[in-house]
């Protein structure tokens, strides 16, 4: 089935070259194949940046977090402000 997703012809409506009615709407990889496969939405770049992101973070020493945290301070604190964090 994976193959099928992946290899398969362009559906109805779709084009082949990105133009006119509608997109290739094959995935692009193993991963995105499996995802539909499951019942789940295939991930935007967004998305696959933030996972890796969050994936990452924990990586990082605490030291070098917050350094990143730092970096991001305003919005850190304009977020926290936000969402009363700091008040419950």
């Amino acid at each position: 089935m994976l193959l099928d997703l992946l290899l398969g012809p362009v559906k109805a409506g779709d084009s082949e070259d990105g133009e006119g009615e509608g997109e290739d709407t094959r995935p692009n990889n193993v991963a995105e194949a499996e995802r539909l496969v499951n019942g789940l939405p295939v991930l935007s770049d967004n998305d696959k940046i933030l996972r890796a992101t969050q994936g990452g973070l924990v990586k990082l020493t605490k030291t070098t977090r917050q350094i990143l945290f730092e970096t991001y301070k305003d919005e850190i604190l304009e977020l926290v402000r936000a969402k009363g964090w700091l008040h419950g």
